[in-house]
């Protein structure tokens, strides 16, 4: 069995409104090659206090904003992999960029360091709604972005996007959906705009309740983006993903299968396929954990059978595949299964669920509700 590497990289020149991830405005080459000096310690004790599967199939390089950093920085971090377990041949690598910060020279070096996969984080190709969401970058930027990719050797790249942006028109969303089209990506994650308490998004809210995007107007924007995505070639694989076939995000599809995942860095959490464990959300603290040669966790856990039974219906359900009744029986048991089925095919659910000859699976429809279709069904627990 394979396994995932996730790096978190927490600086950014300023936080977006919307966003409540972890990070930090502090800079400085020093700081940053201190970070990644630190993060190779961190990987180094990982691995000698716990066995892992392997060989290595994924590393995602997250953030914040990786391509803030020199890509040297990277280099020790990446070159130390295959010194604890071998790095699969045609293994996914991937990080992740901002437009403002991107340059022809950082993605040829990484592009030297092995790194096949780019995702940028356009959100829109509109400055008007940009400034809404209080990114740094503006249209045109993002354009260049891709068409640099392109030209450094990237033929595989993934765009963000958000929908449900206040004030949001089905006309402005055609056209972010023209546009990114022309780009020709091979992945798309579309998002639907979420506002977290303590962001600068979600005080405006309180302020002006009325800048929310209504329910109604949010699932016509949804199957606006669906509809479109689609019938330009996309498969929707996953609630928020598309992509061009052969083209799913391998380290992502991990996270949704349970798959067991060493996560480095501030704030970072890993899962070995019974437990999970996230290390101190402060760099600080991460950081002199790590110098005096001790692991930075803040907390760990034992999966539950009640929290086995919430992931394998949300991550599973999240999968346009959905979950196969094997997997059921042999995550929950077969008392629990036969419950959750038994549910799933009561009236309530039509429209929502769908059963098929060996798995459940969402509608449409049912991508809108999942957060409450899920507690519904966590309800089916022995």
């Amino acid at each position: 069995m394979s396994f995932g590497i996730y790096l978190h990289i927490p600086f950014c020149a300023r936080r977006c409104d919307y966003c409540d991830f972890y990070s930090t405005a502090e800079q400085g080459q020093e700081l940053h090659g201190r970070y990644l000096k630190a993060a190779q310690q961190e990987l180094k004790l990982r691995f000698a206090q716990q066995e892992w599967p392997g060989p290595i199939s994924t590393v995602y390089i997250g953030g914040g904003t990786p391509s803030m950093l020199n890509a040297e920085h990277y280099t020790g971090f990446l070159e130390a992999l295959p010194d604890y377990y071998p790095l699969a041949a045609d293994a996914e690598i991937t990080v992740e960029a901002n437009p403002e910060s991107v340059t022809e020279e950082w993605l040829l070096k990484m592009r030297q360091l092995g790194v096949n996969r780019l995702s940028l984080g356009i959100q829109s190709l509109q400055d008007q709604l940009l400034q809404q969401l209080g990114r740094l970058h503006d249209a045109d930027r993002a354009r260049e972005a891709v068409n640099k990719a392109r030209l450094c050797g990237f033929d595989n790249i993934s765009l963000d996007f958000i929908f449900g942006i206040p004030g949001q028109t089905e006309k402005e969303l055609a056209f972010d959906l023209d546009e990114l089209l022309q780009l020709q990506p091979e992945h798309v994650a579309w998002y639907c705009l979420t506002w977290e308490q303590g962001t600068p998004l979600y005080r405006r809210l309180i302020a002006n309740p009325d800048i929310k995007t209504a329910d109604d107007d949010e699932a016509s924007l949804f199957m606006q983006v669906h509809e479109r995505m689609t019938a330009s070639g996309y498969q929707h694989y996953e609630v928020s993903s598309y992509c061009l076939p052969g083209f799913q995000s391998r380290h992502n599809s991990g996270y949704w299968d349970r798959k067991p995942c060493l996560a480095i860095g501030a704030s970072a959490s890993s899962f070995d396929g019974v437990s999970r464990w996230t290390n101190s959300a402060d760099m600080c603290s991460w950081l002199e954990a790590l110098e005096r040669g001790s692991l930075p966790d803040s907390s760990r856990e034992t999966i539950t059978s009640e929290e086995q039974l919430l992931e394998t219906l949300y991550l599973g359900l999240r999968r346009l595949g959905g979950i196969t009744f094997s997997e059921l029986q042999q995550t929950l048991g077969s008392v629990t299964s036969a419950r959750l089925l038994k549910t799933v095919e009561s009236s309530r659910f039509k429209g929502y669920i769908e059963t098929d000859t060996d798995r459940i699976k969402l509608t449409l429809p049912g991508i809108l509700l999942l957060d409450e279709i899920i507690l519904e069904l966590s309800d089916c627990h022995e």
